[in-house]
């Protein structure tokens, strides 16, 4: 195990005791990244395979346990190997937090329909948890015609997508006042929201203050609503600051990577690729991956093949696929296949668009017209009936 500093968008820090990950081009490594390359490999040697999956189970192998996928690609590959639903309940104490990944497997077999690992779920977790779960309150949803100061008021319980777009795009007086008063109090709940809907809306009067907040490194929501002005904001206004705030020792770098991101261009990518070579934050390189994506002529980019094999978080290899997929002409022949089988929906659909028409191929991508996800699903099922993409 070892313990790694841990930060988020709102300013937070903490500590996380991570698990050892064994070498990339390893099958134990590569399962316990949730690539595809790991499955097939598990599945042709099932004694390693077997192996490898009681250890990724027994020792939660993800960098981030909230977001990462794992349970319906170990799931699948308990049942491809045989793996019995007793033998996955014996990895840990599901009611452990350090092993919900084994309760989310069961879940996933259980889904699957998978008698055994209901009944054990059944046995193992308290009926009050469930009991819990039924007696939250409902809380009324306000009608989204009420003023807007009342809607930014209890955003909590509004959609945040029609919010947004009445944010956007209303022009009637009061609207609009109330919109900029609740930018007076960044603690204020609204005032995410409102920043976001004034970048979106092409307001730049707040990028010097934006600016002069986000050097001072804010914490909680002020940090959320400031943090995400900059990408909000057109790319004729945002990109020339990205620029000049790119690198510096505070939030505003963070907000520039954000941008480039979204906006880079090729006079960006020395930049990137220097600062991609020596980066050691994970959510930076998510960032400088997706902007090396968005210029392709200039491509292809070695690393981003090297962080696809080795990246321990799965959204950055999902990132990495991504951007592979656009700047790299061999990707088809690399890395597109093993896609089908990875953990992530966005690489699997990623492998769905790209991987040549072989047989294996057709077989997985018939598989996968039926997936969890439903853009897998769509493209699984185009790609049946026509041509990869190019």
């Amino acid at each position: 195990m070892i313990w790694v500093r841990q930060s988020d968008d709102t300013g937070g820090v903490w500590f996380e005791c991570l698990p050892t990950t064994a070498p990339p081009d390893t099958l134990l490594g590569m399962v316990q990244r949730g690539r595809g390359a790991g499955w097939l490999a598990a599945v042709a040697d099932p004694v390693e395979g077997r192996a490898a999956l009681l250890a990724c189970l027994t020792d939660d192998p993800r960098w981030d346990h909230q977001v990462e996928s794992r349970a319906e690609f170990y799931a699948s590959l308990a049942v491809a190997l045989e793996v019995s639903a007793a033998d996955i309940a014996a990895c840990g104490d599901i009611n452990d937090e350090d092993h919900w990944l084994v309760a989310e497997t069961l879940t996933a077999l259980s889904v699957r329909g998978d008698s055994n690992a209901r009944e054990l779920l059944a046995q193992r977790i308290p009926d009050t948890w469930f009991e819990d779960l039924m007696a939250e309150p409902t809380l009324p949803f306000p009608p989204l015609n009420a003023p807007l100061s009342a809607l930014l008021g209890n955003e909590h319980l509004v959609s945040h997508h029609d919010l947004m777009h009445r944010l956007r795009t209303t022009t009637d007086p009061d609207d609009l006042a109330a919109l900029h008063e609740a930018t007076r109090d960044p603690n204020r709940r609204g005032f995410r929201s409102a920043m976001l809907a004034l970048a979106e809306r092409g307001d730049t009067s707040f990028v010097t203050q934006v600016g002069d907040i986000l050097a001072g490194n804010p914490v909680g929501q002020p940090r959320a609503g400031f943090l995400g002005y900059l990408p909000r904001l057109p790319a004729r206004d945002s990109l020339p600051i990205a620029r000049l705030w790119f690198g510096l020792p505070d939030s505003r770098d963070d907000a520039a990577l954000q941008v480039l991101a979204l906006h880079a261009t090729a006079q960006d990518v020395s930049a990137i690729r220097a600062r991609l070579a020596v980066s050691e934050s994970t959510y930076d390189q998510c960032d400088l991956v997706e902007a090396l994506g968005r210029v392709p002529e200039c491509g292809p980019y070695p690393e981003l093949r090297t962080v696809f094999t080795d990246a321990c978080y799965s959204y950055l290899r999902r990132e990495s696929a991504q951007a592979l997929a656009t700047t790299d002409p061999d990707f088809a022949n690399t890395f597109a296949t093993e896609c089908l089988w990875d953990c992530e929906a966005g690489t699997r659909e990623v492998g769905a668009k790209y991987a040549p028409a072989t047989e294996q191929v057709q077989r997985r991508l018939a598989e996968l017209a039926a997936d969890e996800d439903e853009a897998v699903r769509d493209a699984a099922r185009r790609r049946l009936v026509g041509p990869p993409a190019r």
